[in-house]
């Protein structure tokens, strides 16, 4: 990793650290307010454990200025006018460990951060549009709740992130109401289990949005839920609204509400953690940009036959008999495979797909989930002749409209394997190796032994190569080990690597890098590591 792409900003110099084992490790939980607006400046507080402080803040983004209190938890934080919106990444460290990363949100809206008490419609604090707030719903049966004006025939969009990006343990619902309380619109589970809504006032006056929420793994209790985790942010606009935007074959195309005809989408590019982001000017709301391989060929169409593999369709089924039909050419013998992104991604289509042989036309295979956990349907087969297929993709419960997104990919198919990590950062210690968990997912039967070691440590640091065999325990997962052997507090960053062997042992095919979703669109393959000296 690009150490010049990290902001370091230095703290204090550990001369004379304290044994891992004997010391507790700093932790990051959340930074509240959980978010920042362009062109400001503002306190934050850093939630967690810190022995000892100051600490150091590593951020992705090299815009964004820092510096820290003299109480534990105390940072500060400037953001240009030039700043783009979108998400900064952010870790802790001491002399001896690191924390996880931590997303904290930038908009281009100014921020109002919710105050209590504000749960009865007679205490909804007051909102000037466009804006962006900051909440946390601190205790069980919590709710909060914000006063709009509005204009007979204004658009008026809400749209939350709690769960999907930061992580809060929450399954939201927003509800709009007038002030007696009279349901006008609800929302919940539209952005993964976020919330988003859009109401257009039929009168002038003023209406009050409530948000509350359960917990995101559904229990017993009919309460509302709430804790010091339940951190949230609104965006909030009767103006322009970016809601997503995907790279088409020419440009990036943005979608949402009261948006400029063509939206120009300006793109962020990526960091070491994130992905490129999308964003147009005078108008609020972000989105993550998939990456896509530059021999990859994108159709923005809903009808249309690729001349090429691979390729990706792009659309919408945006209507209620919507169906999107893709052509393609087959070679006997060759496996391939159609791929949906859409629930992976927080848009709402519970997909199908049917393969067809057009002439005479006739089903091939039909499936929807590609696995348990893992909502968006997929299916592989292997042509039986020379022929041209047809994929459509639909919705199983016939869902339509506007955030109903899917990106299809479809490909020639090969036997594959993939390596997975749990954390982005890993602690050494000075009292033995850290294990450092490695899961293998062999895709159609990848029979290869696969040689998995650690690459670009820092000096002082070594780890042994391992090989997952084909069969057998080490199949599904290995452990590497990493060991410090300096005299000196040791922090780097480093990659897991697998590269497949071939008969006689040695590296002759696919290389793979370990990654780590840190969120559904955002793998992280560069990992954190943390060490204290040896003693002697």
């Amino acid at each position: 990793m690009p150490q010049s792409r990290m902001l370091w900003l230095a703290t204090m110099v550990f001369a004379c650290p304290w044994p891992a084992s004997v010391q507790a490790q700093v932790k990051l939980d959340r930074i509240f307010p959980p978010v920042v607006a362009v062109g400001a400046a503002g306190d934050l507080t850093a939630e967690g454990e810190f022995p000892s402080w100051p600490a150091e803040i590593i951020c992705d983004r090299t815009d964004l200025e820092w510096s820290v209190g003299d109480k534990p938890g105390q940072l500060h934080v400037r953001v240009p006018a030039e700043s783009a919106p979108g998400v900064a990444w952010i870790r802790l460290h001491d002399a001896t460990a690191a924390t996880s990363l931590v997303p904290l949100l930038v908009s281009t809206a100014p921020v109002t951060v919710e105050h209590e008490p504000n749960d009865r419609r007679s205490e909804a604090n007051a909102l000037t549009l466009p804006c962006t707030v900051a909440g946390r719903l601190a205790k069980r049966g919590d709710s909060d709740a914000f006063r709009v004006p509005l204009k007979q025939g204004d658009r008026l969009v809400v749209s939350a992130t709690a769960h999907q990006v930061l992580r809060s343990p929450m399954d939201a619902v927003l509800q709009l109401t007038d002030p007696q309380g009279n349901v006008l619109a609800q929302s919940d589970d539209v952005r993964g289990l976020d919330p988003q809504l859009v109401y257009e006032a039929p009168e002038t006056g003023d209406v009050l949005i409530r948000i509350f929420a359960f917990p995101e793994t559904p229990n017993s209790t009919i309460d509302f839920s709430g804790s010091p985790s339940f951190v949230y942010v609104l965006d909030v606009t009767t103006g322009a609204f970016l809601d997503h935007a995907v790279p088409g074959q020419d440009a990036v195309l943005g979608f949402g509400y009261g948006l400029p005809s063509p939206a120009k989408v300006v793109v962020q590019p990526a960091t070491d953690v994130s992905p490129p982001v999308g964003f147009v000017h005078d108008a609020l709301g972000w989105c993550w940009l998939p990456v896509t391989d530059e021999q990859t060929s994108t159709i923005v169409s809903q009808d249309a036959k690729f001349t090429t593999l691979p390729a990706i369709g792009l659309g919408h089924l945006s209507g209620p008999d919507d169906l999107a039909r893709f052509r393609f050419e087959v070679r006997k013998g060759q496996t391939y495979r159609a791929a949906v992104d859409s629930r992976a991604m927080g848009y709402p289509i519970d997909s199908n797909l049917s393969l067809y042989e057009t002439s005479p036309r006739r089903l091939i295979v039909s499936n929807d989930d590609a696995s348990r956990s893992n909502f968006d349907a997929e299916l592989k087969f292997t042509a039986e002749k020379d022929s041209e297929v047809e994929v459509v993709l639909s919705d199983r419960v016939a869902g339509f409209g506007p955030r109903h997104l899917y990106r299809l990919h479809i490909a020639e198919f090969e036997p594959d394997f993939r390596l997975s990590v749990a954390e982005d950062h890993f602690n050494l210690s000075a009292d033995g190796p850290a294990a450092v968990t490695v899961s293998v997912d062999r895709d159609r039967g990848f029979d290869a032994m696969i040689r998995v070691s650690a690459m670009g440590l820092p000096d002082g640091v070594t780890c042994e190569s391992v090989i997952s065999e084909a069969k057998g325990d080490t199949a599904k997962k290995v452990t590497l080990k990493l060991m410090s052997t300096g005299k000196k507090p040791r922090r780097g960053s480093f990659q897991i690597v697998g590269a497949a062997l071939n008969g006689e042992k040695q590296p002759g095919g696919l290389e793979r890098k370990a990654a780590l979703a840190l969120r559904p669109a955002v793998p992280v393959k560069t990992f954190s590591l943390t060490g204290p000296a040896v003693p002697e």
